[in-house]
């Protein structure tokens, strides 16, 4: 469901697009407007219609009235004012809430920005299960996961916002944050290697199996009343 609604919006906003970008802008149509935010990632992207702007993705909320915001463009940064109020009618949050210390505050920004009838999609981590759990044992600073939100406090939060759940599904680890993302070299772990490292990765994969119980979190699509 989440690519098709990605090849049916005209103007979609990604909340934190990372350093690499997401799988889904490939299937983005020609003609859809596609707008991203990050704090700390200016990504190259060539696409007619993408505009990258630097920006904490809390100060959604501000967006009731014409907000100035850093553009980026071939790396440099350009001052500008946007009007975002009731623009998008599709808004990707992909691992974002688990990352900020105010999600009802994103989830606030959101509804400002979202058409009626404008569709979210969302996916977090389940701080209940294994995944979780052992990301906060190997990163004992937090590595950026500063909340924890279950699946009824995420649909509450939405619903209060002006959402309805309409699909829900349990995410699957394919364990490529650990195998790509974790740095141990500058965690100064010694007697190991990358070798090792995917070895511990690819047995979670064999091994910590839907069938069998285990999952990363949940992915959301909600629809704006």
């Amino acid at each position: 469901m989440f690519l098709d609604l990605i090849k049916t919006s005209q103007d979609i906003l990604d909340i934190g697009c990372g350093p690499h970008l997401a799988f889904w802008y490939s299937s983005v149509p020609r003609n859809t407007k596609l707008t991203a935010i990050d704090l700390f990632f200016s990504p190259a992207m060539k696409r007619r219609d993408f505009s990258l702007y630097k920006m904490d993705a809390l100060d959604l909320d501000k967006c009731k009235k014409t907000l100035k915001v850093i553009e980026l463009k071939n790396g440099k940064e350009f001052s500008r004012k946007v009007d975002w109020k009731k623009k998008f009618d599709l808004v990707v949050a992909s691992h974002i809430f688990e990352h900020v210390n105010a999600p009802k505050r994103l989830a606030r920004g959101i509804s400002i920005i979202a058409q009626k009838s404008a569709f979210v999609y969302i996916a977090i981590p389940d701080p209940n299960n294994f995944t979780e759990k052992f990301y906060h044992l190997i990163h004992p600073e937090g590595g950026g996961h500063v909340v924890k939100i279950r699946k009824q406090e995420m649909i509450k939060l939405m619903k209060k916002n002006g959402f309805l759940l309409v699909k829900y599904q349990d995410l699957p680890d394919d364990w490529l944050w650990l195998k790509k993302l974790y740095n141990w070299k500058r965690r100064g772990i010694k007697y190991f290697s990358q070798k090792d490292l995917d070895y511990i990765a690819n047995t979670f994969v064999k091994e910590l199996t839907p069938e069998k119980g285990y999952f990363y979190g949940g992915e959301y699509i909600f629809k704006k009343k």
